[in-house]
C-alpha cells in the first residue's frame, strides 16, 4: 500500500509516475503551456511535466496516450457522451493532440503571458502549429514546442535541459474533457529493460483513483 501511495503523490506534483525506464505522466485536457483565453479566462490549470536532467544528451521516445473531447457535452463531460461537436452537434469521436516543449529551468510563468515558459530550448523537432486564442486571434507561436503523436517520436534531450513540459494543442481550453482519463504522455527513457503496453495506463490510473477512495475512506473511519 505504501508504494501505491507513493505513486499517488508522484502523480499530483506532476512529475507522472515510473515503470522501470518508463514514465507515464497523466495530463489534463485543459492544460497548456501556452496563452490561455483572456476574454472568458480558462481554468488556471498548469502544464504536467517530467525532470529530465537525467537523460540530457540522451533520446528518448514520446507517445500520447488516451485520447481527449475537445468540446465536451458540458464543462466535465459524461462517459456515455463524451464528446460533441463544436458549436453543437452531434457526438464525435474522441482527438488528441499533446505537445511538449523542453526548458533549462522549473519557471513557468501565468496563463497571461504570451511566453510561458522563458527558459524554452530547442528539441531540434519541428515546431507545432500552435493555435490562434479562440476569442481574439492573439498568435501563441512557441518556436521550441512539438507535437507528440500517437504513434511516438523520438527526441534528443538537449543538453542543459531540466524539464519537459506536457500539454493540450488547443485554441480554448475550459470546454475539453476526458471522461474516461486516459489522457497522457508515456515516455520511454534510455534504460527502459520493457515498455508497458498503452493499456497499462489506463489500469494505473484506475488504481490511483480506487487509493484515493480508499484513503477517504479510512480517514471518515478514524
Amino acid at each position: 500500500m505504501k508504494k501505491g501511495l507513493s505513486l499517488a503523490v508522484a502523480i499530483c506534483l506532476g512529475g507522472g509516475a515510473l515503470f522501470g525506464g518508463t514514465i507515464l505522466t497523466p495530463v489534463d485536457p485543459k492544460a497548456m503551456f501556452l496563452l490561455a483565453d483572456t476574454v472568458t479566462p480558462d481554468a488556471l490549470v498548469n502544464p504536467s511535466f517530467i525532470d529530465v536532467t537525467a537523460f540530457q544528451g540522451q533520446t528518448i521516445n514520446l507517445m500520447a496516450i488516451g485520447g481527449l473531447c475537445f468540446a465536451g457535452t458540458s464543462l466535465v463531460g459524461t462517459p456515455s457522451t463524451p464528446c460533441k461537436a463544436a458549436g453543437g452537434g452531434a457526438p464525435v469521436a474522441e482527438g488528441v493532440m499533446l505537445a511538449g516543449i523542453f526548458s533549462n529551468n522549473t519557471t513557468l510563468l501565468g496563463v497571461t503571458s504570451l511566453q510561458r515558459v522563458p527558459g524554452a530550448v530547442s528539441s531540434g523537432l519541428p515546431d507545432a502549429a500552435d493555435p490562434a486564442q479562440y476569442f481574439t486571434g492573439i498568435a501563441t507561436t512557441n518556436s521550441f514546442d512539438f507535437v507528440i503523436p500517437q504513434v511516438g517520436v523520438n527526441v534528443a534531450v538537449p543538453f542543459g535541459a531540466v524539464r519537459l513540459w506536457f500539454g493540450v494543442l488547443d485554441s480554448f481550453y475550459k470546454d475539453n474533457t476526458d471522461p474516461a482519463g486516459t489522457l497522457g504522455v508515456q515516455t520511454i527513457t534510455p534504460d527502459a529493460a520493457s515498455a508497458p503496453e498503452p493499456g497499462t495506463y489506463a489500469l494505473f490510473l484506475s488504481g490511483f483513483g480506487g487509493l484515493l477512495a480508499l484513503r477517504r475512506m479510512r480517514s471518515r473511519r478514524s
